[in-house]
């Protein structure tokens, strides 16, 4: 690892000649605006070029010496998460939600990033404060210091050791051989609505941390708001400092000239409102200071007391929802969670967590913690029916660190297995053994809603009588389990030609086939049944269109059958279709327009319904 020493010396050379150009350069605005003001005595220039100077030192070396108390933070996860945003990410490419499957990337790429600042313990030594949500589901962390002339200074294998759901706040150390000095004042003065402020972070440039420092005003000093506890209430700072992606963790500051750096911090910049110009939040340093001196405080645990303790606490905070069971989901449970099955129970979900689930992605956070929102929501959902049965048994042999326990519940008279795991310095569940997650190519039954967007037909109609013959079709339908869509056909319908001489009786002359076109809206539900990588999917639609060419009406109907899918591993469909469509024509002159051009010039059987079997191919996405 680099050596603090040698790095502070490098910068002290550097500062060294900056401030020599900046001499330099200060010489020349002197001569210039002693010639523009024609100052003549001595004392008078040696007062301006002393100004000059100590203006320029504060302005450049403030925003240097900043910067080095800033630092970009970047999580390191587990192989089971790396492997879960890879595959979500590929279900997305294959969708084609091209923006989602780049954003997914970034994090499963370990690209994703926040910032945070060097900020001292209860016990002397130098950490890094972020962000809760920037550090979500990584076992470690990497700090990064990026200095003004583009070289870093990282240190790996950082470690997380304390964090709270409440106020998304999260403490990490430097590995023990690194010793950090420098560190920000935390200051809890009062605030008042209208102080300037300053937001210091790394938010992302074409996908890299880039340093920014923002200014702006509070503009309430003491907003209310709800934790991931809905019974915990928190306070967060508004103000109009810019925040970015990227800029989670940041600090929020005020001038403080007795700094050396000439800052200090009041808060830690958290979230950014989406859908209101320039609200920006963050976590006021009185919340900070009461979370680094307990998440300092070491105690002695018996693990299966505060298991036991944690476990019952979960059955009163199961009974108000998934947002007070959320901070219980392991994020180890992610990796049981295929991506398929996210996406299937985003669908599952209440309207309130889909509602989170979508935030989290619009806020640019880690989609780790959306996957969290959909599993907390599928407990508190398997649960919520008899959900007053549900009690604490006990706790299968001892607990530890080291490995998962087993808990026991009773849930309407039937026992209930669940597995917990220390994750982050806390009990969390893994796993609700009632509650499994099947793969979607392990799947028997009825599908609510099919992994379909766009689905194109082609086929073949087999006319049950000699009134028409083989005709040709095609669709292109847009929708999941409900779709619309159109279709075009080309049929053949037996026609022939009298013999127009008026003065004797009227005799077929010619017999055959005249081709004419079916044009087609149409509307249908389809309600599939899986077993594994088949379907069976019976259907119904209706339609309404016209047929045009030779033969010139209204048409309309409705069409019901069975798809036979296949589902390929790159996610797609292939499809054999069987379906029965009853239809007319609807001729009401019983000819074809009788002019001399055609052919023919009449319908057998115009009114007469027609009835076939149509088999066709399919491909679906």
């Amino acid at each position: 690892m680099p050596n603090e020493s040698i790095a502070i010396s490098m910068k002290f050379f550097t500062n060294s000649m900056l401030i020599i150009s900046s001499q330099f350069f200060l010489n020349f605005i002197f001569i210039y605006l002693c010639k523009i003001y024609k100052f003549k005595t001595n004392m008078t220039k040696k007062t301006l070029l002393l100004t000059f100077l100590f203006l320029l030192q504060i302005s450049v070396f403030s925003q240097k010496k900043l910067r080095d108390y800033v630092v970009v933070v970047k999580p390191v996860y587990h192989e089971s998460t790396i492997n879960f945003l890879k595959d979500l990410s590929k279900y997305a490419t294959n969708k084609g939600y091209i923006n989602a499957a780049k954003y997914l990337n970034i994090f499963a790429e370990g690209k994703g990033f926040g910032s945070g600042f060097l900020i001292k313990g209860t016990d002397g030594l130098v950490y890094v404060l972020t962000n809760r949500h920037v550090i979500l589901q990584a076992k470690n962390a990497t700090i990064e210091f990026n200095n003004t002339d583009g070289s870093k200074v990282s240190y790996a294998d950082c470690k997380i050791i304390a964090i709270d759901p409440n106020t998304d706040l999260a403490l990490i150390a430097f590995p023990e051989d690194v010793k950090i000095e420098r560190s920000l004042n935390l200051k809890t003065d009062a605030l008042e609505d209208g102080n300037e402020v300053y937001s210091a972070g790394f938010p992302g440039l074409d996908g890299k941390p880039s340093w920014q420092l923002g200014k702006g005003v509070i503009s309430n000093t003491s907003l209310e708001m709800s934790g991931l506890d809905q019974d915990i209430k928190t306070f967060a700072i508004q103000h109009t400092a810019q925040i970015d992606r990227g800029s989670s963790g940041g600090p929020l500051l005020t001038s403080d000239t007795s700094q050396v750096v000439k800052y200090s911090v009041i808060g830690l910049n958290t979230w950014k409102i989406i859908g209101r110009e320039n609200v920006n939040l963050s976590i006021p340093a009185s919340t900070i200071k009461t979370f680094i001196s307990s998440a300092l405080v070491k105690e002695k645990n018996n693990e299966n007391e505060l298991l036991e303790k944690t476990s019952r606490q979960f059955i009163g905070d199961f009974m108000h929802g998934y947002k007070k069971v959320l901070k219980y989901v392991a994020y180890d449970y992610v990796s049981k969670l295929g991506a398929d099955n996210f996406i299937q129970y985003i669908n599952m979900a209440s309207p309130s967590a889909q509602e989170d689930i979508i935030d989290v992605f619009q806020n640019g956070q880690n989609p780790v913690e959306a996957v969290r929102i959909a599993i907390a929501d599928a407990i508190t959902r398997k649960f919520d029916k008899y959900k007053n049965t549900l009690s604490f048994t006990s706790i299968a042999g001892l607990a530890s660190e080291s490995a998962p326990a087993t808990v026991f519940y009773s849930y309407n008279n039937k026992p209930e297995t669940t597995t917990w795991q220390i994750e982050q310095k806390s009990w969390k569940i893994n796993d609700v053994g009632s509650l499994k997650f099947i793969k979607a190519d392990e799947r028997i039954g009825f599908v609510k809603e099919i992994d379909i967007r766009y689905t194109v037909n082609i086929g073949t109609f087999f006319p049950s009588s000699d009134i028409e013959s083989v005709g040709y079709g095609g669709e292109l339908l847009y929708g999941t389990n409900y779709y619309t869509g159109f279709g075009i056909n080309k049929y053949s319908h037996h026609a022939y030609a009298l013999d127009n001489n008026y003065s004797t009786e009227s005799k077929v002359t010619k017999t055959g086939y005249i081709n004419y076109y079916n044009l087609q809206v149409l509307l249908g539900y389809r309600y599939p049944f899986q077993i594994k990588r088949c379907f069976i999917i019976p259907f119904a639609q209706i339609y309404g269109g016209m047929n045009t060419g030779i033969v010139s009406s209204l048409a309309g109907g409705f069409k019901y059958g069975v798809n036979f899918a296949y589902k390929m591993k790159n996610d797609r469909f292939l499809m054999l279709n069987f379906s029965l469509s009853p239809r007319y024509i609807n001729d009401s002159w019983g000819s074809i327009g009788g002019d001399e051009n055609y052919e023919f010039d009449h319908l057998y059987d115009a009114d007469t319904e027609i009835k076939g079997l149509n088999i066709g191919i399919g491909y679906a996405f």
